[in-house]
């Protein structure tokens, strides 16, 4: 086997459901598959991270199945009203071509009505600045995260520069110009 395959997921042909099925590889003499692949085979991404606080937790995740990392709090710098502003110690050098998208965490949110003040958060390949991260309480509640708790988490995704092209007309499709609620 060639060595452009180590650490990549190779899918075959789809079933009868649409579901590709992976090749089993051999890589390192362990034959695997695409749905037990050890952490070690997994091609990882590396983003540079710049501790500012000597508290600031480098981010993780949780378990092996985790789609995004945890962010952690270091101090919280302001609470107004249902907000409350958060430091993280970080700052991330994300990869050109990337970005890092901030989302709220779902025991948060089921738990204690708390949610990111901005619901969703991109953070840019060329900020450099500490991330930040303010919550906001949707049930008048008084409880709100301390340091060191996670208080977020994130994904770092492909984010393609697109040429817009005007045109005169756009292709026909089934839905057309169905707008809200049109689809059910």
């Amino acid at each position: 086997m060639s060595n452009d395959l180590v650490g990549k997921v190779v899918f075959g042909p789809a079933t009868m459901d649409g579901i590709p099925q992976p090749f089993t590889i051999t890589a390192n003499g362990v034959n695997v598959n695409a749905q037990s692949v050890p952490t070690e085979l997994v091609y990882k991404l590396n983003v540079k991270v710049k501790r500012l606080h000597p508290s600031a937790a480098i981010p993780s995740y949780a378990t092996d199945g985790s789609g995004c990392f945890d962010i952690t709090a270091v101090e919280c710098v302001e609470q107004k009203d249902d907000t409350a502003t958060y430091r993280t110690g970080l700052a991330f050098e994300i990869p050109q071509g990337k970005a890092m998208i901030l989302y709220g965490r779902s025991g948060y949110a089921f738990n204690r009505s708390l949610r990111l003040a901005t619901c969703t958060s991109v953070i840019d390949s060329d900020f450099r600045g500490e991330l930040l991260v303010k919550v906001r309480r949707d049930d008048g509640g008084i409880w709100y995260p301390s340091a060191g708790d996670r208080i977020a988490q994130a994904m770092i995704v492909d984010a393609p520069h697109v040429k817009f092209v005007e045109v005169d007309e756009l292709s026909d499709t089934k839905r057309g110009e169905g707008g809200f609620g049109h689809t059910g």
